[in-house]
């Protein structure tokens, strides 16, 4: 092979380089959460999209053995949701099974992101450094 079959190989193999996808990566994210937590790929006609925690959170009610229970104070906000207790359960306020426009949620954009809508990723460190994630995006 010559010097110049050489030459365009490199050329061809830099271009390749240059044009693969770029890994996006969320700021604060565990690299472990990023390499082993499951991934759950949206169809595009699945009518379910992430949704925006404060819509979900304007929508329901907690409640523990289906009874409303005293908590922070009304609208629930991501910043008084964590005064409930670990027995509460946040419920629907409309009938699900009528699909209501909020549980939709949010159709990512072509570059996969949720403009205008807060999604999250849960992560719960648990004993002897176990840890529990779950990434909604």
């Amino acid at each position: 092979m010559g010097f110049y079959h050489l030459l365009v190989m490199a050329a061809c193999a830099m271009l390749v380089v240059e044009s693969a996808p770029t890994k996006r990566q969320a700021a604060g994210v565990p690299d472990y959460v990023l390499k082993y937590a499951p991934v759950v790929y949206l169809h595009s006609e699945d009518p379910y999209m992430p949704t925006d925690l404060q819509v979900f959170l304007n929508n329901t009610t907690p409640r523990v053995a289906f009874a409303e229970v005293p908590g922070p104070s009304k609208p629930l906000t991501l910043e008084n949701v964590n005064q409930l207790g670990d027995t509460v359960y946040l419920t629907s306020n409309d009938d699900v099974t009528k699909d209501p426009t909020w549980i939709k949620g949010t159709r990512p954009d072509a570059n996969g992101k949720t403009n205008g809508a807060v999604t999250a990723a849960v992560i719960v460190t648990g004993t002897r450094g176990m840890a529990t994630s779950m990434r909604f995006t």
